[in-house]
């Protein structure tokens, strides 16, 4: 639990729910790093070309059923995970680092990602639409 009358620490880990564009403009709050941080590092530096997208996974996807390893996207589709939203679950994005948890993927999950422009999932049959989320080029860390 969160005490409102501790002010926040280098290392504290915030997770919340948000919408794509709230957590494209917390990306933007100079200090604040995504738990993916090394994986979202090692897309390279060209940050000006990357944007984050809203990616909605295919019932018939073959990432249905297996688990979300940021390390595997980023090789698959030059893009990091940043948050996955269940529409089933009525919640909005929950972002949350990947690396601690089995998280799998269901068909129909929005996953937000940073990743290249054009859309670095664009032309795959594992995702129905790929949208990219307006005014989300990353800024400078």
């Amino acid at each position: 639990t969160s005490n409102p009358d501790k002010p926040l620490q280098v290392g504290d880990a915030l997770i919340f729910n948000a919408t794509a564009e709230a957590v494209v403009r917390l990306r933007k709050t100079l200090g604040l790093v995504p738990a993916e941080w090394d994986e979202i590092c090692r897309l390279g530096t060209k940050r000006s070309r990357r944007r984050h997208y809203e990616a909605l996974v295919a019932p018939d996807s073959l990432l249905v059923g297996k688990e979300l390893v940021p390390k595997r996207f980023r090789a698959d589709f030059r893009a990091v995970p940043i948050a996955v939203a269940r529409p089933s679950s009525g919640d909005p994005l929950l972002v949350k680092s990947f690396k601690c948890d089995n998280f799998i993927i269901k068909a129909q999950d929005m996953i937000l990602l940073e990743g290249f422009v054009p859309g670095p999932v664009s032309g795959s049959t594992d995702f129905l639409f790929v949208h990219e989320v307006p005014d989300s080029m990353p800024t400078r860390a």
